[in-house]
């Protein structure tokens, strides 16, 4: 509910108003159905613009120095990320970021969207952007087919 909240009442008018973004390609964008939407991480808003954009529900993972902080701050902080569809990551390695995934995959198994921000730059040579198959012991399996 808070989620819609910022979307269409709080933040979202003041979004398309003052930075009037546009959107290209939407309609390849599902209507209904589990998505991992990936920006090309443009800006440190990302994640407030895209979902801006879409008619869906947008969970994205973010630090989770933004859950854990003190006082009325940290409050505030919690409050917000976790209303805005946030899933807390910590990014001390790959095992403590295991739950984050989790809670991802989740996202994704009830037919939601997740969105993801890379935030290594853009590579343009074939060999940094071809897809390679998880290995026979990964034990990440695909979410949906």
């Amino acid at each position: 509910m808070f989620y819609w909240f910022l979307k269409w009442i709080a933040i979202g008018p003041l979004l398309r108003i003052v930075f009037r973004p546009q959107s290209h390609g939407l309609e390849h964008v599902p209507t209904e159905g589990a998505a991992i939407l990936a920006s090309n991480h443009l800006s440190y808003a990302d994640w407030l613009f895209m979902p801006n954009a879409l008619p869906r529900r947008v969970s994205f993972v973010a630090k989770a120095e933004y859950f854990t902080g003190r006082g009325v701050k940290g409050w505030l902080q919690k409050t917000f990320f976790s209303g805005a569809g946030q899933i807390p990551i910590d990014r001390g390695g790959r095992d403590a970021a295991e739950g984050a995934m989790l809670s991802a995959r989740r996202v994704l198994e009830r037919g939601s969207c997740s969105g993801s921000t890379p935030r290594a730059p853009a590579r343009t040579t074939a060999a940094f952007t071809a897809a390679r198959p998880a290995s026979r012991d990964s034990r990440w399996r695909p979410a949906c087919r």
